[in-house]
Parts: structure tokens; C-alpha cells; sequence
């Protein structure tokens, strides 16, 4: 006759303590806690590491990019979402300028990219030599074209005003997004080279011995025809050849 315990609703059948019991206790594997060593550090490898991680973190900073996506636009100028995606695509942004801590002073205003238009093209520029000086001094001239049909003129007394020349272009037709130009001294350092990185236009040159490549040596060669046919049909002086040459360029860009 059994026990009357096992006669009580919460009593476990034997068979149940027997097989089960002695199974889950051996399942249950204890560990003790693994203590991480104790390694001593020297105050100059803390100070080392440090300087590292910031250098580090310094080298791998994110590009800055504008924050505005094309959805607050939308939002902002009341256009569609396809007309917001076209404007972002479309506007350059030159004169954006980022700035880290609190501000002490007011950041001067760089509108250079408000006041003249931008290009998006490829200007070719070279320097124009006359044999002759005329009526108001000039001796050379420079050239800008964008090889399409479009040309532009700058009567010169020397060659180191090129400079001159292309600030005066900016002024007058816009900045241009890429220039070509031969491998000048005056057309790549020095002021030129300033004006260039003011209005951020990517410069490029000539493969040496491949003159070729500047399309405005093709279009110096055609503003001298054009301006010695004017002269000689009008009979007009030599020295009057950049008032022609300023004629020539402004007719051929018609």
C-alpha cells in the first residue's frame, strides 16, 4: 500500500522524481566569473592613445553636405517633389560655408556666386600677340571661348594682365565652371591663380606639346582673319586692329 502522500493531488508520481530529476540537475553546469586582468598602464601610453583616437576621428570625419534634402524643400517653397529633387541637382551651392563653435563674430557676406551667373561649360582661354602696338597702347589681347561658337576679346599691354582679362570676363559673362588654358606662367599662378580659387573654377591645362587640346588656338586663328579682312576691305590702319579683333569676336558670337 503506497503512502498516503502520493495519494494528494500535488504529489509527483515516483517515476517522475526518478528519470527527470537527476537530468535537469546534471544540466545545470555553474561557471565562476571570469575577472578581466588587471594590466597597469604608464600616464604617457594613456596620453598617446588619446592623441591617437583623436587623430583618428579627426581623419575620418564625414564630408559636410547640405542638410536641406529635397522633401523640406517641397515643404519650404510649396513645388513638387520632382521640382525640388531638379533644383537641389541644378544649384550649385558654391557659397555655402560651414563653421564649428559658437560664433564671436558675423561672418562677412560672400555673394560672388548671387551677383554674376555660373557657366556650365568648359572655357578655353589663350593669349592673343600682335606685331603692331595700336592707338591706345595695346600689344596683345586675350581670349575666352567655350569652343562652340561663343567668343570673347580683351585688348592687353602685356601679357600679365591676362589676369585682368578674366576678371573682367566674370563681370561681364559669368564664371565659369571649368577653364582650359596652356601652360603660361601668367594664366595659372599668381593673380590668376587667386581668382580662379576665389570663384572655386576647376583650372585645368594642356598635355605638354599638344596645343591642340586649348580650343581657343583655333579661335585666334579665326579672329585674325576675320579682323585683317575687316581692315583691308575697310582700309583702315593696322593699329586700329583690337578695335577689329573686339568687333570680330563679338560678330562670330552671333
Amino acid at each position: 500500500e503506497r503512502p498516503r502522500d502520493f495519494l494528494r493531488p500535488d504529489a509527483s508520481p515516483p517515476e517522475l522524481m526518478v528519470d527527470v530529476l537527476p537530468r535537469l540537475i546534471s544540466a545545470i553546469n555553474i561557471c565562476e566569473p571570469k575577472s578581466n586582468p588587471i594590466v597597469e598602464r604608464h600616464e604617457a601610453d594613456v596620453i598617446a592613445h588619446d592623441v591617437e583616437k583623436r587623430e583618428v576621428s579627426a581623419v575620418q570625419a564625414a564630408f559636410r553636405t547640405p542638410s536641406i534634402t529635397f522633401q523640406e524643400l517641397a515643404a519650404r517653397w510649396h513645388i513638387g517633389l520632382d521640382t525640388a529633387k531638379a533644383t537641389l541637382k541644378a544649384t550649385t551651392q558654391e557659397g555655402m560655408r560651414f563653421v564649428e563653435g559658437d560664433l564671436e563674430r558675423r561672418l562677412r557676406t560672400s555673394r560672388a556666386h548671387l551677383r554674376f551667373p555660373t557657366l556650365n561649360c568648359t572655357i578655353y582661354s589663350d593669349t592673343l600677340f600682335s606685331k603692331h602696338k595700336s592707338v591706345r597702347g595695346f600689344n596683345c589681347a586675350q581670349v575666352f571661348t567655350d569652343g562652340k561658337g561663343f567668343y570673347r576679346l580683351y585688348p592687353m599691354k602685356r601679357k600679365g594682365e591676362a589676369y585682368h582679362a578674366l576678371s573682367q570676363f566674370i563681370h561681364d559673362v559669368g564664371i565659369p565652371k571649368n577653364c582650359l588654358v596652356d601652360m603660361a606662367k601668367e594664366e595659372r599662378d599668381g593673380e590668376w591663380g587667386r581668382i580662379v580659387k576665389h570663384y572655386h573654377i576647376k583650372l585645368r591645362t594642356t598635355e605638354a606639346y599638344s596645343p591642340w587640346q586649348n580650343r581657343a588656338e583655333s579661335a585666334v586663328r579665326e579672329l585674325k582673319k576675320l579682323s585683317n579682312r575687316a581692315l583691308r576691305r575697310s582700309r583702315a590702319p593696322t593699329e586700329l586692329w583690337c578695335y577689329a579683333m573686339e568687333w570680330a569676336a563679338r560678330k562670330m558670337s552671333l
